[in-house]
């Protein structure tokens, strides 16, 4: 089973340990879960800008604030880095979210957030266990 929940700035580790005290009651064993628990928010992971960069063909500009609870920050910074290269996101940016994150490479800590690698290692954790 994979869980994601943003962490919200109530930090990885305590989001994680609400969620297996739920998986522990629905009887779900730990090793059957991966956790992408994007810290602060997942709109964080949004501002890769070489995805970015890939999905709108454009020479884009982020300005990804390393860690800041302000809420809705990283959903304007997306709009913005959107509006300046002349796109106008109807939703704010986040239309563009499945398209945005085929291109974030799991594999290295992008968007300035270290649960992505600890998540893609998870995933082919879970993988090989299951093939």
């Amino acid at each position: 089973m994979i869980v994601m929940i943003d962490g919200n700035c109530h930090g990885p580790a305590e989001r994680k340990r609400e969620m297996l005290d739920i998986a522990d009651k629905l009887g779900v064993a730990n090793d059957h879960l991966v956790f992408g628990v994007p810290d602060p928010h997942i709109e964080r992971w949004l501002l890769d800008q070489s995805a970015l960069q890939t999905v709108v063909r454009a020479d884009i500009r982020v300005d990804a604030p390393e860690y800041k609870c302000e809420r809705d920050l990283y959903k304007r910074r997306l709009r913005e880095a959107l509006n300046g290269v002349g796109i106008s996101p109807l939703a704010g940016g986040v239309e563009y979210a499945a398209t945005i994150m085929q291109h974030v490479d799991l594999m290295k800590p992008g968007c300035g957030d270290s649960q992505i690698p600890e998540f893609a290692d998870g995933l082919r954790r879970l993988c090989r266990r299951l093939a």
